[in-house]
């Protein structure tokens, strides 16, 4: 079809993409206008397409990537808006192709753009979960981009050169994203509640602020979970508790934490919690019922008012930091250290030191307990500088 030099107006029509046979479609310096269809990319024999020099605006559809043979190519000289989709790179390749010639900037990749390329996913036919996962890095990135100093591009090829991102298992799956102090901010998007087979989670030292996604519920497979470091805030627990395979927890450094839940968490293997530096308004009593497993707790500048003695049915506990707390002094009593603590017969590192301030402004003193002297493998003790009332450890022997 040449119609060029015919003084046309108006819009292209889209039902010209129902001519299923036609090879050329030449339609330049004439005073076309609107947007081209995307039905064009319809045309599977087509082999020139030549607009050129007309007054056709909007953006160029990404449908005309789908031409499977061109030869010639010309869009020349009209008003389009916009960005080039990132599929239509693949017509730069035609010799008579003027895109490049266009001012107008590439569009960044979809997640289907980047997925679908060759060689990020291997086999992709064959492996669904690997490319489910491509697409829910790339939604997040999408997210975090103006942010981000991750390198997750087409350029770095397979999934697996992709910053923090470890592929392993048989069909091959996501199972660790460790990207600490990368650049991200803005919230945790709910994609990342698509990596079903992940182990290891560190989102540490980024300008996150979040209350937990949902979606994170989902990483059933989850061993250690790091989102220390960041601005968050609000409930913790109410997703936790969906995590059965988790170890390792540490969300120290962050605003103001609760967890008010009244379910406990599933994991019951639990072995290493950190709520360090991080306001957190105590912890419910299934919490310290529940997690006999647990080797080490950080509660230290966490503004708690007092040691609770439910500590003590953390039997396997190593090491417990209390330190640089402000308890109540109207309201605590004189055990600065609850007696349920001896039994705690693993710990080797306890410090229930206060914050210095209370101690200065209230001359505040306590007993320390003589029951601790049966914590025989103790190795580390701080009570900070302060008056202490009781008797002797008994049964000590370090």
């Amino acid at each position: 079809m040449r119609l060029a030099h015919n003084q046309l107006s108006g819009s292209i029509p889209a039902e010209i993409g129902g001519l299923s046979r036609l090879d050329k479609l030449v339609v330049a310096n004439n005073e076309l206008s609107g947007a081209i269809p995307a039905e064009l990319g319809n045309l599977s024999s087509l082999t020139t397409l030549n607009l050129w020099n007309n007054q056709l605006s909007g953006e160029i559809p990404a449908e005309l990537a789908n031409l499977s043979s061109p030869t010639r190519l010309g869009v020349g000289e009209n008003e389009f808006s916009g960005c080039l989709a990132y599929a239509l790179r693949s017509l730069q390749h035609i010799p008579t192709s003027d895109l490049g010639e266009l001012s107008l900037d590439w569009c960044p990749p979809s997640p289907e753009d980047t997925c679908h390329a060759d060689g990020v996913v291997p086999d992709r036919d064959n492996n669904a979960g690997l490319l489910a996962d491509c697409l829910a890095l790339a939604s997040m990135l999408s997210h975090w981009k103006a942010h981000s100093a991750l390198n997750w591009d087409l350029d770095q090829g397979h999934i697996a050169n992709w910053q923090g991102v470890t592929v392993g298992g048989s069909p091959q799956r996501v199972t660790s994203l460790v990207v600490p102090r990368s650049g991200l901010s803005r919230t945790i998007p709910p994609e990342i509640g698509e990596l079903s087979d992940l182990r290891h989670l560190d989102l540490s030292g980024n300008g996150l602020w979040w209350e937990v996604p949902g979606e994170m519920g989902n990483l059933t497979e989850l061993r250690d979970l790091d989102l220390s470091s960041n601005r968050s805030e609000g409930d913790v627990c109410g997703v936790l508790h969906n995590l059965p395979e988790l170890q390792t927890l540490d969300l120290g450094g962050n605003r103001c934490l609760v967890c008010t839940s009244s379910r406990p968490w599933a994991s019951t293997g639990l072995r290493h919690v950190d709520f360090g530096n991080t306001s957190i308004a105590g912890l419910p009593l299934w919490f310290y019922t529940n997690h006999g497993e647990l080797r080490y707790l950080n509660l230290s500048n966490s503004y708690w008012e007092s040691i609770p003695a439910a500590l003590g049915n953390l039997a396997n506990l190593e090491h417990l930091d209390f330190y640089n707390n402000s308890p109540n002094v109207n309201d605590i009593d004189s055990q600065l250290i609850p007696r349920e603590m001896e039994n705690l017969s693993n710990l080797r590192h306890l410090d229930p030191s206060l914050r210095e301030r209370v101690i200065v402004d209230t001359d505040y003193s306590g007993a320390l307990p003589g029951e601790l002297g049966n914590l025989a493998n103790l190795e580390f003790l701080n009570v900070g500088n302060r008056w202490l009332t009781g008797h002797s450890l008994r049964n000590s022997t370090n």
